[in-house]
């Protein structure tokens, strides 16, 4: 069976489950895993023959973030020359990288929570599904907090990330998906552009907000479109089954 692509539904709906032909003998390694067509990522891959319906239970393992180069630029540069540096790359703080990591924990952890084909549980059991999300190549392109003095910056986004989601099955510690999106974050939206803002932490925590809460529902909703569409199947081949049987 070739791969299946499927219709690309909108971001708001649920959306196709993934699927790959599956595998004929032995386990795939992280090599091995297949690109999926219309994930509702950018990039997404999954290994093949993967049979969802054997899992109930999924996590959230604490997740990481990282920059795409060490930043430079600080808010006390700032109040020295009073002015932007042509390359922004600010810096984070303890308190403010802890608030981003801590937003995208709750937001989801709120949306697997959510989701009516697995159950969450606070730590991964032996098969469970172990979600790890990463954010990888930050670039801030204004400090996150407030600016010095009376500094006011109009800005379309405070910041440009990726995010890496592996999906694990708890135990093994086998990679079963891999998603990859880069996107800016948004406060106004979770696609295509936005008016600019004044640059403040309230908008710029939403910003961050906003966009973590459209990569959570869309994961989520498309991991449990993966599961009840495994289940149907096995429902479907069990049903075949039995009207295949002769009495004994």
């Amino acid at each position: 069976m070739s791969l299946w692509l499927v219709t690309a539904l909108s971001c708001h709906s649920m959306g196709p489950g993934w699927q790959t032909a599956p595998r004929l003998g032995g386990e795939a390694s992280e090599a091995e895993l297949e690109p999926v067509h219309f994930s509702g990522f950018q990039k997404m891959q999954i290994k093949p023959g993967e049979d969802f319906s054997r899992y109930e239970t999924i996590a959230f393992a604490p997740p990481t973030l990282s920059f795409k180069s060490k930043p430079r630029n600080t808010t006390q540069g700032l109040t020295t020359n009073n002015r932007f540096p042509i390359e922004p790359n600010f810096v984070l703080s303890a308190e403010e990288k802890a608030s981003v990591l801590n937003d995208l924990t709750e937001i989801f952890t709120q949306e697997l929570r959510r989701s009516q084909e697995f159950r969450w549980v606070e730590e991964p059991m032996s098969g469970s599904l172990l979600v790890e999300a990463a954010l990888v190549d930050l670039v801030m392109q204004t400090p996150l907090g407030l600016l010095p003095g009376s500094q006011s910056r109009w800005i379309r986004t405070p910041a440009v990330m990726t995010l890496v989601i592996t999906l694990r099955e708890s135990g093994s510690n086998q990679i079963l998906a891999r998603v990859v999106e880069r996107r800016s974050a948004l406060p106004n939206g979770t696609t295509g552009t936005t008016l600019a803002y004044s640059s403040g932490p309230v908008e710029n925590f939403a910003a961050f907000r906003n966009t973590f809460d459209h990569w959570a529902f869309v994961f989520r909703t498309r991991l449990d479109a993966t599961k009840a569409r495994a289940d149907g199947e096995d429902e479907q081949s069990e049903h075949l089954g039995s009207r295949g049987s002769s009495p004994s």
